[in-house]
């Protein structure tokens, strides 16, 4: 969670947040299209899946939140939620897919590299 006054004048295309390498993003975009909206990536080890608000982020402060919880990605702007993602598919330890199933991610949770989910 972050409390944001975005200076839409400068030059950077996205202004990032907090990141950390080729795990997730949490940035506005200023140059970047969709402008001005607040996007939160992750990265699954192979693609980015991101969400983004459905408002743009104005020049005012602004409370921004990201959340994941092994099984969604959501993104908040003030306080309401703005774009959520739940993954549908897994990949399993052998590269084949299986339809989701939220009662065996649970039981899997020790086992987090024998499953690949793909939101």
């Amino acid at each position: 969670m972050a409390w944001v006054k975005p200076d839409y004048t400068q030059g950077s295309p996205q202004f990032t947040i907090m990141s950390a390498e080729k795990q997730f993003v949490l940035s506005i975009n200023n140059l970047d299209p969709p402008a001005k909206l607040a996007t939160f990536s992750i990265f699954d080890g192979i693609k980015w899946d991101t969400v983004n608000s459905t408002v743009p982020i104005g020049g005012n402060w602004t409370n921004i939140a990201a959340t994941f919880n092994g099984s969604s990605m959501s993104l908040y702007v003030n306080g309401t939620l703005q774009s959520s993602l739940e993954p549908q598919q897994c990949l399993d330890n052998t590269g084949g897919w299986q339809d989701w199933d939220k009662d065996s991610r649970k039981r899997n949770l020790k086992r987090q590299h024998s499953h690949r989910c793909v939101l």
